[in-house]
C-alpha cells in the first residue's frame, strides 16, 4: 500500500514541479496519457490478439516456444505503436501552434505517468489480492491458484 501511495505522490509531485518550473500544459499532459492508453492498450493489444493467438488458458505459444523472439516482438510492437503515436501527436500539435520544449516534458509526464499508474498499480493490486488470499484462513480459495502463480 505504501508503494501505491508513493507512485501517486511521485506523479503528483512531478506534475507540480514541472508545472511550476517548466510551465507545462496540463492539456498536453492529458493528451500524452490518452496517447499512451490508445497506442498501447487499444491498438497494440489488437495486434497482439491477431499475431500471438493467445490460448483460452492465457498462454501464448510464441512465449513458450521462442522466448527470445517473443521479447523482440514485444519490443518492436511497443516501439512501433508508442513512437508512431508520439510522432502523429506532435505533428498534429505543430499544426496548431509552435512546439516548445515544455510540450515534450508534458507529453512524457502524461504518457509515463499513466503507464506508471496503470502498470505499476495493476501489478501491486494483483499482488495485494494474491497475498491477502494466501494469508486468509480460506484454504479452498488458495487451492484454486495454479502452481505457476504460486511459484512467481
Amino acid at each position: 500500500i505504501l508503494t501505491m501511495i508513493a507512485l501517486v505522490l511521485i506523479l503528483v509531485g512531478g506534475t507540480w514541479y514541472a508545472k511550476k518550473r517548466f510551465k507545462i500544459s496540463l492539456a498536453v499532459m492529458g493528451l500524452g496519457a490518452i496517447a499512451f492508453f490508445v497506442s498501447s492498450q487499444v491498438l497494440e493489444k489488437m495486434v497482439h490478439l491477431l499475431v500471438l493467438h493467445p490460448q483460452k488458458d492465457g498462454t501464448i505459444p510464441l512465449m513458450q516456444e521462442e522466448p527470445f523472439l517473443y521479447v523482440l516482438y514485444g519490443i518492436a510492437m511497443a516501439a512501433l505503436f508508442e513512437e508512431t503515436t508520439r510522432f502523429v501527436f506532435f505533428k498534429w500539435l505543430e499544426k496548431k501552434r509552435k512546439l516548445e520544449d515544455r510540450d515534450a516534458w508534458a507529453y512524457g509526464l502524461g504518457h509515463g505517468g499513466l503507464e506508471m499508474l496503470y502498470l505499476g498499480m495493476g501489478s501491486l493490486i494483483s499482488l495485494l489480492i494474491l497475498f491477502s488470499l494466501l494469508q486468509s484462513s480460506n484454504s479452498d480459495a488458495a487451492n484454486l491458484l495454479t502452481k505457476g502463480t504460486l511459484e512467481t
